[in-house]
């Protein structure tokens, strides 16, 4: 389950952990960096997921890189 973006969209990534969030992980000695990465990762998936039955991962590709 996720977010579908869509072709006009903007994605920010950075900084995309509250301060307090990354004072947290932190404290239980995980790299809030390594976090945030993975988030941007989930965010550029949900762009070129394709959007139904009809369009292939490929057509996906081309239209959108």
């Amino acid at each position: 389950m996720g977010v579908d973006l869509y072709h006009d969209a903007a994605v920010v990534f950075w900084p995309s952990l509250h301060i307090s969030a990354r004072r947290r992980l932190r404290a239980e000695n995980r790299d809030p960096d390594i976090i945030e990465l993975v988030q941007a990762i989930q965010l550029a998936g949900r762009i070129l997921r394709p959007r139904g039955p009809e369009e292939r991962y490929e057509d996906v590709l081309r239209k959108k890189l």
